[in-house]
């Protein structure tokens, strides 16, 4: 994700050899800056405001937290 002018994000989306069950969502910081292998998607961008995006990255850990452990 990047933000040129700290208001709007542009997600792009990619693969990995980092395993999605290894991230902590609470925490993604952590696995983050391991990320060296990020191959990107050709035209799999989004961009949006980084409140719409905040508000769904709360939404989903909201829902997250409701699953349980």
């Amino acid at each position: 994700m990047t933000s040129l002018d700290g208001e709007t994000a542009e997600v792009q989306a990619g693969w990995s050899r980092i395993e999605a069950w290894g991230i902590e969502p609470s925490n993604y910081l952590a696995t983050a800056p391991e990320v060296t292998d990020f191959d990107p998607i050709n035209r799999a961008r989004i961009a949006c405001s980084l409140d719409d995006l905040t508000a769904c990255i709360t939404a989903n850990g909201i829902a997250l937290e409701a699953t349980g452990p």
